[in-house]
């Protein structure tokens, strides 16, 4: 694990939706079960879907440095498509992200996603400029009021007694 200083792009908050999808219908506990589950089965096929959502979090922070919303919304794209095959985006969230990708942008789920039901928490959206609620697919989701870009939790230092 590493904690880097991102650059912090002048695009980067208004390029950038979060919008929620609703509650997914299994629990983080359960989606990871199932990812265990599907790498012991298949480790070199779940292993390399792995490596592909590495590298487009790779992309995605190389899009903030020297690259621009063009760049990131491919890594994006790459993240989606790699979530899909890993099986924790179901049907109806895909079918979401497909209407904003027909519209120009391109949008992934955040977090652990879901392996069935008509949610799967949080969508990250890059819409090509376009309102939210003029997208249809998901015109009918709320916007996550985050602040895009602002610092995460960390550790200035550890200590034994600390932890």
């Amino acid at each position: 694990m590493r904690f880097d200083d991102l650059p912090r792009p002048e695009w980067l908050p208004n390029a950038i939706r979060i919008l929620d999808s609703g509650t997914p219908g299994q629990t983080t506990g359960a989606v990871v079960t199932a990812v265990r589950r599907r790498y012991e089965e298949e480790p070199e096929r779940t292993a390399a879907v792995f490596d592909r959502i590495g590298a487009a979090v790779e992309s995605f922070r190389a899009a903030l440095g020297d690259g621009g919303p063009r760049d990131a919304a491919a890594a994006i794209a790459d993240g989606h498509r790699a979530l899909v095959e890993l099986g924790v985006v179901p049907p109806a969230v895909a079918r979401r992200i497909a209407s904003v990708e027909a519209a120009g942008g391109t949008a992934k789920i955040s977090g652990a996603g879901a392996l069935e039901g008509e949610s799967a928490g949080a969508l990250i959206c890059m819409l090509a400029g376009r309102p939210e609620e003029t997208v249809d697919g998901i015109s009918d989701l709320e916007p996550v009021n985050a602040a895009i870009g602002a610092d995460g939790l960390r550790f200035e230092s550890r200590t034994a007694d600390r932890l």
